[in-house]
């Protein structure tokens, strides 16, 4: 059976808050439902995002169909990235810190990456256990197949696509345990948070300046949320040996709103109760003083 191609496939629309079924539709008709789009939402820079709604990420080739969800999807509060294909989304993913968990737990679980492997193997039609085929898959997939490696995004390299020559590699990942090493300088460190900070927040960016100048304790993360089910991402993170760590927020203007500062009280509230230490620096004090009240999480400095 041959696959159909992406373009005759039903991707649906959305438009009129419905999802529509498959269709053709006219650039014409693209560029008026994203001019009416825009009309409504108004733009993303005054798009304020929800911290109770999930954050989404959106990954679509095609451009006016962007234009049309990521906008919808600002307006309803949800804080959306995009991109248009799976390497872009991915790089999105590694460079969000926190944000999804999965590198974090490749380091900090020495089994996972092993697992990995496990779904691999099954996923290219190998026994995990013996590397041996799978019952029937032999015959129906010789070098890859629809339902293991090939995709319409690779296309141009399917001559190329052997699931037999990952075999090896994946049987060895397969039996592999996964250690840290995370010795970084202090200037690598404070270089690699200063990379993972919003780049958006100047208060971020003065309180890592003035941790690293006065000789104090550096975070050991920034963007991260500790809780999947807790919608509060501290901007920095201490961890603390077999105890909840230490959340860092750094509160701009914004954190003053009513809605805001509710939603901020009640998320971090839940942290509090998990064990997390939660500490707040604010825009309205300096950041020297609120450092010297919480000494013993910043240290002394010089």
């Amino acid at each position: 059976m041959q696959p159909r191609s992406p373009k005759a496939s039903c991707r649906g629309l959305i438009a009129d808050g419905r999802s529509q079924g498959c269709q053709r539709i006219t650039r014409d008709r693209f560029s008026r439902l994203i001019s009416s789009v825009k009309n409504e939402t108004g733009t993303l820079a005054k798009a304020r995002p929800n911290p109770d709604l999930p954050r989404v990420l959106l990954v679509e080739d095609e451009q006016p169909i962007r234009d049309i969800v990521v906008p919808w999807l600002f307006r309803d509060g949800f804080d959306c990235r995009e991109a248009a294909d799976g390497r872009a989304a991915m790089e999105l993913l590694a460079a969000a810190e926190g944000g999804n968990g999965i590198w974090q737990r490749l380091i900090d679980d020495r089994d996972a990456l092993a697992r990995v492997a496990e779904k691999a193997l099954d996923a290219c039609h190998f026994d995990a256990n013996t590397g041996g085929e799978r019952p029937g898959w032999e015959e129906k997939c010789s070098r890859a197949c629809y339902d293991c490696l090939l995709s319409y995004s690779n296309q141009p390299f399917h001559p190329l696509i052997d699931r037999h020559l990952i075999r090896e590699y994946l049987l060895a990942l397969r039996t592999s345990t996964t250690t840290k090493k995370t010795e970084r300088s202090r200037e690598e460190h404070y270089a690699w948070l200063e990379e993972r900070r919003d780049q958006n927040s100047n208060l971020e960016r003065e309180f890592l300046k003035v941790l690293y100048e006065s000789g104090r304790r550096l975070p050991d993360r920034a963007q991260l949320r500790p809780e999947s089910g807790v919608y509060a991402e501290a901007d920095f993170y201490y961890e603390r040996d077999g105890l909840p760590g230490i959340c860092i927020f750094c509160d701009g203007p914004d954190h003053d709103q009513s809605n805001r500062k509710e939603s901020d009280q009640r998320e971090r509230g839940k942290l509090g109760d998990l064990g997390y230490r939660v500490l707040t620096i604010r825009y309205d004090s300096k950041i020297d003083e609120q450092l010297i009240s919480n000494r013993d999480v910043f240290g002394i400095g010089n």
